[in-house]
């Protein structure tokens, strides 16, 4: 989750030059994300916006996780 919190500060200035943030529920209804939409509905918070950048880090972070 750590590792989250700091893409969040990353993505968050990068965003500031201009690249679109999407609510949760935008990037759920997208058709890019529809493969994995239990995965992007798990680990984003509703509350927040995203850069696609995020998004996709945050998934691969958790794709490359270990199985308890």
């Amino acid at each position: 989750m750590a590792a989250l919190k700091k893409q969040e500060t990353d993505a968050g200035t990068k965003a500031n030059k201009g690249e679109p943030r999407f609510t949760k529920e935008q990037i759920l209804s997208s058709a890019r994300y529809s493969s994995q939409r239990d995965v992007v509905d798990a680990l984003l918070d509703e509350k927040e916006k995203y850069t696609l950048e995020h998004v996709d880090c945050a998934i691969e972070e958790f794709m490359k996780g270990k199985v308890k």
